[in-house]
């Protein structure tokens, strides 16, 4: 019987990627959907990571990213995207992260799937920063400190997350002080976003913040 050449097909090979980082992800705590998985933390933040293959129409089609972010329920409110959903996607995460940096092959990891290992292992040590709200509450930008494999970053700006969880937390003080000193630097920035900052000073006052 003359044995199959087929090659796989781009499917196939990231189901095959997902099922491998599902050996990894599952006893962690991740719960698995298609090509994504999601672990919601006791305190409310949820975990995401998914694989982002580009489209068959791409010049990079056969390609991909590691996605990966944390979802931030309070901040999601500033979005107006008030319910909670049942399952967190790349684009609903407050923090946000690709990894690597430039994309990798589907048919060569594929191929051969302990070229993800190290890849898993930055994403998980970065979302390891976003266990706690230390990381989104604290004065300083924790993203920023991140070395460029471990990149994330703040779909919405890191002080609006933290006075909205201000806000939800009954501290109407801290908020208001939170959103000042941010708009007191977007103002005196050499070249101000007028339109950003107009937007926020119109969200502050609709909640009472100035």
């Amino acid at each position: 019987m003359t044995k199959s050449t087929k090659t796989p097909s781009f499917s196939e090979d990231a189901r095959a990627i997902s099922a491998f980082m599902g050996e990894r992800l599952k006893p962690l705590g991740f719960k698995k959907r298609r090509n994504g998985f999601n672990k919601r933390l006791d305190n409310g933040l949820i975990h995401q990571i998914s694989i982002f293959s580009v489209g068959a129409y791409s010049i990079d089609h056969g390609k991909f990213y590691i996605h990966a972010g944390c979802y931030v329920a309070e901040a999601e409110l500033y979005r107006k995207n008030v319910t909670e959903p049942k399952w967190v996607t790349d684009a609903l995460c407050t923090v946000r992260g690709v990894f690597p940096e430039n994309y990798l092959s589907l048919s060569k990891v594929a191929a051969k799937l302990s070229m993800l290992t190290p890849h898993v292992d930055n994403v998980l040590e970065a979302l390891a920063s976003f266990d706690s709200y230390d990381g989104i509450t604290g004065d300083t930008n924790i993203a920023d400190q991140l070395s460029p494999k471990r990149s994330l970053w703040f779909e919405t700006p890191q002080p609006i997350v933290k006075a909205r969880i201000q806000i939800s937390r009954e501290d109407a003080v801290g908020a208001s002080r939170t959103i000042q000193q941010y708009l007191a630097t977007k103002k005196a920035a050499e070249k101000p976003h007028l339109a950003h900052i107009k937007v926020v000073v119109e969200w502050a006052e609709e909640m009472g913040l100035l």
